[in-house]
């Protein structure tokens, strides 16, 4: 027989379930936390916040999600570089500020995730090397992990997760940052399109602008002067210059918008630049050439001293031949690499400009040309110039003939290339056929 329930077991049995459901427990409730984090951020993102107040709640949420004492989000510079973008710490003291900036290399979570692409960890930072290493040691972390910010396929930066306990981050830290970045990187490329977009808009107003001087015929410098203000307002932020390049080798700067200094005078040669500065490395390949940082160009000292951090320089070529260039400068940091792309048309409209006045200057000299040679050989003459022999001056009448001092002004007819008046002009006006 079985032995009658007395219920003594019974809350044996509660606390061994209660004992064998709170791991599962705990973990439901950071899941719970993990989604309510991804939401708020989502949000940011759904309605567009400012890149500010994003890069500023990520590193929080994220922080606080994983428990870490530190998360920091920087982002990948051309030049081989990370800035810091944005900081949480858990105590409440000063994270590295915005725009402090390390040289990659050697071992440490920033260089690993800038060559692989890929989420990283470090567990202990005791034997690790380079600058960012050095500065996690100095604020006294011992290990992190991180994972990257890829926008549109390309790697735009990164988030990392430090602690200064003894103890590595939990194994899922990489995954779990990982959502954030994700979120980011969505926020980042929504950011750009919008931004293309408008760009896109405000280059297609500048075009249209440059071309409409461009099609009444205005003179060069007009084009110049107009050319360089609307690369600055969308390119540069520092300054765009125009030069042209001389026959005996030299430059002569035309035009200028933004900075400027002892060595920027508009109308004189263009001296002085770097070797392997723009205006020398666009003469000698007839391609575009750009500078991400002057601090690393040497002959860069006017430049910077100028507030000029980084520049991008297109060629002008007139009718197959290179003619001059273009160049815009930043007192930031690299300019996008679509800047040459974006450039393209201005110099096509710059180089139109250029060769229409000088079609019309050699349409001039020729019609000169033709002008002294016919007052030469009166033979060639028309028979009667406008108004007669009376609208000759005094000085040049002799008996009704002209003594050829100087040419006499012809009808307009005869001016724009034609020896008679046309049909409709009146044969008092011109001499008859």
């Amino acid at each position: 027989m079985n032995a009658p329930d007395t219920g003594a077991d019974v809350g044996h049995t509660v606390d061994a379930a209660e004992g064998h459901d709170a791991p599962g427990q705990t973990r439901l409730r950071q899941l719970a936390d993990e989604q309510a984090a991804l939401r708020r951020v989502a949000t940011l993102v759904a309605r567009g916040a400012p890149a500010d107040e994003l890069f500023a709640a990520v590193p929080q949420e994220a922080g606080q999600l994983l428990q870490a004492d530190q998360t920091t989000m920087i982002r990948y510079g051309s030049d081989g570089t990370s800035t810091v973008v944005a900081g949480w710490r858990r105590t409440g003291e000063p994270v590295p500020p915005v725009g402090d900036r390390q040289r990659l290399g050697g071992k440490n979570l920033t260089t690993i995730i800038s060559r692989t692409r890929r989420p990283a960890r470090i567990d202990s930072y005791a034997d690790a090397s380079g600058g960012p290493a050095v500065a996690a040691r100095e604020a006294g972390f011992r290990a992190a992990a991180g994972a990257p910010v890829i926008v549109q396929g390309r790697l735009w930066g990164a988030m990392i997760a430090w602690t200064a306990d003894e103890h590595p981050l939990p194994l899922d830290t990489e995954a779990r940052l990982a959502s954030f970045t994700e979120l980011v990187a969505t926020a980042i490329a929504n950011a750009q399109a919008g931004q293309e977009l408008r760009g896109l808009a405000d280059t297609q107003a500048a075009l249209r602008r440059l071309a409409i001087l461009v099609a009444r015929g205005e003179p060069p410098e007009a084009v110049f002067a107009a050319a360089t203000s609307e690369a600055l307002r969308y390119f540069g932020g520092g300054t765009a210059r125009m030069i042209r390049y001389e026959p005996d080798g030299t430059a002569t700067l035309l035009a200028n918008e933004g900075t400027t200094g002892p060595h920027v005078r508009v109308g004189d040669r263009w001296e002085g630049y770097p070797p392997a500065g723009l205006t020398a490395t666009v003469r000698r390949t007839g391609q575009a050439a750009r500078v991400d940082d002057y601090r690393d160009i040497p002959g860069g000292e006017p430049y910077l001293r100028e507030g000029l951090r980084s520049a991008v320089a297109l060629p002008i070529h007139v009718e197959g031949r290179l003619w001059g260039a273009i160049a815009v400068g930043s007192g930031q940091g690299p300019l996008p690499p679509d800047t040459e792309q974006r450039m393209t048309e201005f110099t096509d409209l710059v180089a139109t400009a250029v060769a229409n006045a000088q079609n019309q200057a050699a349409l001039q000299a020729s019609r000169d040309e033709l002008a002294r040679r016919a007052w030469k050989s009166p033979t060639t003459l028309p028979r009667r110039w406008c108004g007669g022999p009376a609208a000759l001056p005094r000085s040049t009448r002799t008996h009704g003939t002209a003594r050829r001092t100087r040419p006499p002004t012809p009808c307009a007819s005869w001016a724009s290339g034609q020896w008679w008046p046309a049909r409709s002009s009146s044969r008092a006006d011109c001499g008859a056929r």
